[in-house]
């Protein structure tokens, strides 16, 4: 199996308007042994997934549908305190804000070059200790009340592609330069950016055709990752270590030496299995999502209690009741797993009068919500929590 490591190197110091960036400490990487790896060769058999005998419970919230609030295609999905916030595509990029009770819209921020505005968002996050919403935009921060009102800026001096809010500051994936297209890292900073830590790339994974990683809250530490690399790496604020490691068999395609997407679709065969980066961790489950190259998306939900996992491709017809199966994944929050469900996901000509004839462990509410949802409205958001897989079940 290749992996691909991200190591430290030296900390560069930085100077910008309105942000300090200035060093802050030094960062290890440590291999040890409680680095896990994951057999996943399996998947690759799976048929359809299933989650009806895991079902815990299940929550819907139904976004208000009007004309300021109509969403286009969804690429992040943040739940604060009070709010749901849905960055999606609209004008090339813009965050509606509904509340997290009712669903109901609340406002749209302002897109354009103002100090207020946003302008083509490529990340955001919430600060839960602050109550605050975190809108990064390549160059430029800017800091929102819960309800959308503005409150400041910064203005950094490299670009950033995703940004998450941790305790006392962010941690930050950093584009790589003009004259460096193979390196890119992870900058944990202070509140006001005065960086403390940078993790350097040193793979050569086709940076043009991949995203940079993903960072996710997981049982008070991070797990990063990143799209090709079958290595997931854990910090805590003072140690950064390979944690995860995945096996996906003879399948498992690798990215040496792809230069552009031209490259990465003539190679990425229909029989290949590739992890694009998706992962995301509750209390008892960890959840990742592999694609294959006739597009067929695998979810897998393991099971930490038991060892154990549940996988299968995600539906694209309307099958029973699973719902969960059927949205799109969108991350945790409070221990739960958070989806999305619309029409778009499925193709035009299937049946949806069959819809949930089976009601299974969905309330009568949550079926009420789902059968309600007209093809132009807003998605269902989905949260959910399964129960562990029984240790004697294979």
């Amino acid at each position: 199996m290749k992996t691909y490591l991200l190591i430290f190197s030296v900390i560069m110091t930085f100077s910008a308007v309105n942000c300090g960036c200035q060093q802050n400490g030094v960062a290890e990487v440590f291999c040890d042994s409680s680095l896990v790896t994951y057999e996943f060769s399996t998947i690759i058999e799976s048929d359809t997934i299933s989650l009806d005998d895991l079902i815990d419970t299940v929550g819907v919230i139904k976004l208000e549908t009007t004309p300021e609030s109509l969403l286009s295609k969804i690429r992040q999905i943040v739940i604060g305190n009070d709010y749901i916030y849905v960055l999606d595509y609209l004008s090339g990029g813009g965050v509606a804000i509904f509340d997290r009770i009712s669903g109901s819209f609340v406002r749209r921020l302002s897109v354009g070059n103002g100090p207020a505005d946003i302008y083509v968002p490529q990340s955001i996050s919430f600060n839960r200790n602050t109550d605050e919403l975190v809108v990064g935009m390549w160059q430029i921060v800017k800091v929102f009340s819960s309800n959308g009102e503005y409150i400041r800026s910064f203005t950094l001096p490299f670009m950033i592609q995703d940004i998450l809010c941790c305790d006392g500051g962010y941690l930050l994936s950093q584009l790589p330069s003009q004259n460096s297209r193979n390196r890119f890292s992870v900058i944990h900073t202070d509140s006001v950016f005065n960086i403390k830590k940078v993790f350097f790339s040193t793979a050569n994974v086709a940076e043009c055709i991949t995203s940079y990683p993903f960072c996710h809250l997981a049982d008070g530490s991070f797990i990063i990752c990143q799209p090709f690399n079958y290595l997931l790496f854990s910090y805590d604020y003072e140690t950064f270590k390979p944690a995860i490691a995945l096996d996906l068999g003879e399948r498992q395609f690798l990215t040496d030496n792809l230069l552009d997407y031209q490259e990465f679709f003539s190679k990425f065969k229909d029989t290949d299995v590739a992890f694009f980066g998706v992962f995301s961790e509750i209390f008892n489950y960890q959840y990742f999502s592999f694609e294959t190259g006739d597009t067929k998306m695998i979810d897998v939900y393991y099971n930490k209690p038991s060892g154990r996992m549940r996988c299968g491709y995600k539906l694209t017809d309307i099958l029973s009741d699973n719902l969960i199966c059927c949205s799109q994944f969108a991350g945790a929050y409070n221990n739960c797993f958070v989806g999305y469900f619309s029409w778009d996901s499925f193709s035009p000509d299937c049946d949806k009068s069959t819809l949930f004839v089976n009601t299974g462990n969905l309330t009568q509410d949550v079926v009420d919500k789902v059968k309600s949802l007209k093809e132009d409205d807003n998605p269902l958001i989905i949260l959910y929590r399964l129960k562990d897989i029984p240790a004697d079940t294979e």
